[in-house]
């Protein structure tokens, strides 16, 4: 195990193939552990990342790599995702604490499954960014909104996660043709189906709609992997 902190970038990896960093401590740094320029096909496994002011860890032009059981812990952001395309963050990852856990910007067909994202300002927020899968993950505690979709976030899967103590459990803005199904939200009435609010801007006009975004088939409890 190795300690890597006090410096801007704990640990950069920059054009980076087939790596596998684990079980190391990062903290303290402007941000923890940072993949970008190409970089692909790496392993990011049983790490903690503590106190690092900007990104806990960003995938900034990176592809193909796995996240894996680490902790991020007060930063900023958690994990940021820039321009990163088919990554797979799975397993119990948690990441409490931070301004934003999830930042997903620029970044389509990821696929972001059973972690834990609890005590963040934002849960999960995506900017410009289409085709991801968002399943199975514990989302709890967000003072601001669990989930958020921005400018254009269209046709991204959002299954099977659960919803819990949130200030706001979800919301969108001008993004469309996203399928959600049978999540579990804490403030789900038993009607049968459940509706995120949202709103469109046209220039300088605002319009509030609530039937574009649309979970049919809410569960009555969360999955058993919910912490």
């Amino acid at each position: 195990m190795a300690v890597f902190s006090d410096s801007g970038v704990g640990v950069h990896l920059w054009y980076s193939f087939y790596n596998n960093i684990s079980s190391n401590t990062v903290a303290n740094n402007g941000i923890g552990l940072r993949f970008s320029f190409y970089s692909k096909n790496n392993t990011i496994i049983h790490n903690v990342l503590q106190d690092n002011t900007e990104n806990g860890i960003e995938l900034n032009f990176s592809f193909y790599d796995i996240l894996q059981n680490n902790v991020v812990e007060n930063s900023k952001v958690g994990v940021k995702l820039y321009y990163s395309n088919e990554n797979y963050i799975k397993n119990s990852n948690i990441v409490s604490e931070c301004v934003i856990g999830f930042d997903v910007v620029y970044s389509p067909d990821n696929i972001i499954s059973s972690n834990i994202i609890k005590n963040n300002s934002y849960g999960i927020n995506l900017s410009f960014s289409s085709n991801n899968s968002i399943e199975y993950n514990y989302i709890k505690g967000s003072n601001e909104l669990g989930i958020y979709f921005s400018d254009g976030s269209n046709n991204n899967r959002i299954y099977h996660n659960a919803f819990i103590s949130n200030e706001k459990n979800a919301f969108f803005m001008n993004s469309v043709f996203n399928r959600w199904d049978q999540n579990y939200w804490d403030d789900y009435g038993g009607k049968a189906f459940y509706v995120i609010d949202g709103v469109f801007y046209f220039g300088e006009s605002v319009l509030h709609v609530s039937w574009v975004n649309i979970d049919f088939s809410p569960r009555n409890e969360p999955y058993e992997n919910s912490e």
